[in-house]
Order: structure tokens, then sequence, then C-alpha cells
């Protein structure tokens, strides 16, 4: 997963423990929960690996460092349009040509009642 932080304006990546979906029948006991928050305005984002996975007409794959970029790049969209801009630009980075399927999900968290009354009190 890739966190995208609004504070400092860096994406942080949050690794993930246990077993791919659809290998066994009961993962139960192969996975464990984890734990992070997000504060607001930060956008949470899960893809699949046909995004990170792709490559260039020169067969450079793009990788996880590569699409970061274009997500801390995009970050400042609102989720419908960061969506489209990513795709897009994963999109170019392998000229359209797809060996895999492109999953992406983009989550932001918008202020809260927390946030607004603490606000409040300065």
């Amino acid at each position: 997963m890739i966190v995208f932080r609004h504070k400092t304006g860096v994406c942080e990546l949050v690794s993930t423990r246990g077993v791919y979906l659809n290998f066994k029948k009961d993962i139960s006991k192969a996975t464990k929960n984890g734990k992070f928050s997000l504060g607001t305005g930060d956008v949470l984002v899960l893809y699949t690996d046909g995004l990170t996975e792709v490559e260039d007409p020169d067969e450079k794959m793009l990788d996880i460092d590569g699409f970061v970029e274009i997500v801390e790049k995009h970050a400042h969209l609102e989720p419908e349009a960061m969506k489209d801009m990513i795709m897009e630009d994963v999109i170019q980075w392998c000229d359209d040509k797809r060996d895999d399927d492109m999953t992406l999900m983009i989550v932001k968290r918008k202020e809260g009642r927390d946030d607004k009354a603490e606000r409040e009190k300065h």
C-alpha cells in the first residue's frame, strides 16, 4: 500500500504481510492484522502489480519507485481525477502495452468531526 501524507507531501510505503488473495481458500491463519492511520488530506493508494510491473518500449520496468513518483505528481487532485491521471501516466509509460490487469483504488481522508473541533479551539 502507498500512503501519500498531506502534511509532508511525500509517499510512504506500508508493507503488508500475508498471502496473496485467491492463493488459499482459508487465509485466516496466514495473515496478520496491521494498523496505520490516515490524517486529514492523506491518500491511500491500493494497486495491483500490473501497474508497477509494466515495461516501457525499451523493456525498463516502471517499478515501485516510478509508480510512487507518479502518485506524488497527482496527489493534489481529488481521488477520481487522481486515479485517471495515474492510469494515464502508467499507460503512457508502457505505450499502452499491457500484459496484466491494472487495478487502482484511491481513498482520501476528509476532515472529520475531531479535526473541526480541534481547529475551532484555536
